[in-house]
């Protein structure tokens, strides 16, 4: 008998899966890919030394690590929307404390607890897309869908004041509570075979134990380096007595150039498997 069930689709696959779990994702990074401008923000209407704006952007990225890693926790045991609930009156409440409250020690606590409010968010919105019967294609469309709304922050961002950039982080929260019915509640229950063909479910591939490490090793160097420039990137050209214009629109073109390297990664990763791209 034909082996069917070993593909059946589950709610993970719908497109509204899809649709929350990418919007969830771009959400939770948003933070992160708006840094050099915030940092701008901070140093030059805040009025932050560099060392302050550093320790502020290292809280916001550690919540989004912690709140991540309760994520990884409580994913499997606790219903998800009651997480994407919290996680999003979390952050929606740190934000608008952050207007209202700007002194460099209350921002750092408050800079924290929305970043792990935005890592649990986060956390489930990447379980959702892992939880996809094709979960590399479903990677590819957020990888894009990141490039282009980072090229957009940079482009709009700078433009605003520090309360109006506050007030979009935790406006950009609020559709995902309309579409919380759309956020798988449990997992997915396992992809069994046919109960007449006793073959476990099969890979396509045999995944070498060093591939997963090496894929976080490359993450893991990817955000060190986000720590260690994105940071103060726009901070620098300000010292340089740059023009802020040429600067930002360096910074937008950037970003697209990124869509080009995702580009690259699915076609080899299409041709040669998914470890390939990360060698290159």
């Amino acid at each position: 008998m034909t082996d069917t069930t070993a593909t059946e689709k589950t709610e993970f696959d719908r497109w509204q899966s899809l649709l929350v779990g990418l919007y969830m994702s771009i959400v939770g990074y948003s933070v992160l890919a708006g840094i050099p401008v915030i940092s701008t923000a901070w140093s030059t209407l805040l009025g932050f030394s560099e060392v302050q704006v550093g320790r502020v952007a290292g809280a916001d990225l550690g919540g989004l690590s912690a709140g991540a890693v309760l994520a990884a926790i409580l994913v499997a045991r606790v219903n998800r929307r009651v997480l994407v609930i919290a996680a999003v009156v979390g952050a929606i409440a740190a934000n608008v404390a952050c207007i209202l409250y700007q002194d460099y020690e209350s921002t750092l606590l408050l800079r924290f607890l929305a970043g792990a409010a935005s890592g649990v968010s986060t956390g489930i919105a990447v379980a959702t897309l892992g939880g996809r019967l094709h979960a590399a294609r479903a990677f590819n469309y957020l990888l894009f869908s990141f490039a282009f709304i980072q090229a957009g922050e940079m482009y709009i961002l700078h433009r605003l004041a520090t309360a109006q950039i506050y007030t979009i982080f935790a406006l950009s929260y609020v559709p995902i509570l309309f579409m919380l019915p759309w956020v798988p509640a449990r997992p997915a229950e396992e992809r069994d075979v046919d109960d007449n063909n006793s073959r476990a479910p099969s890979r396509a591939v045999d995944v070498p134990l060093a591939v997963p490490w090496l894929c976080l090793a490359a993450m893991a160097l990817t955000y060190i380096n986000i720590g260690a420039y994105w940071t103060y990137i726009e901070l620098a050209a300000t010292d340089a007595q740059l023009d802020g214009e040429w600067v930002s629109s360096v910074l937008v073109w950037v970003s697209f150039f990124s869509v080009l390297g995702c580009l690259v990664a699915t076609v080899l990763s299409d041709r040669f498997g998914l470890a390939r791209p990360l060698l290159v």
